[in-house]
């Protein structure tokens, strides 16, 4: 005899299905709020005067999407990522957005 999956069984399976989802996310931004609040530290280290350490940068740029500076978006668009490393790392995002426009027209020419 064929087994027939009841309502109730559809439902619990749609429901295990969106808790490990909603784990996920919760994980992800869990992840995120670390790394804020490790960028926070790293530039209360920069405005003190300590230099931040090449480890210390690559730190900073792991909340970003491409993990560089140089993929990220323009300032205008307002990535909540991007202007938080630049702020931590004390780069204005209009002067980067320039000189990265400004390379890539000296690339392409």
């Amino acid at each position: 005899m064929k087994s027939v999956n009841s309502s109730i069984d559809q439902a619990i399976f749609q429901v295990k299905a969106m808790v490990q989802n909603a784990i996920g996310q919760a994980e992800a931004h869990q992840e995120k709020l670390g790394l804020l609040i490790r960028l926070k530290q790293l530039k209360e280290k920069r405005l003190a005067g300590q230099k931040l350490s090449a480890d210390e940068v690559k730190e900073v740029l792991k909340i970003l999407c491409w993990k560089d500076l140089a993929g990220c978006c323009a300032p205008e668009k307002e990535c909540p990522w991007h202007l938080a490393a630049c702020e931590a790392l004390g780069v204005d995002p209009a002067k980067l957005y320039k000189a990265k426009t400004k390379i890539v027209g000296e690339f392409l020419i």
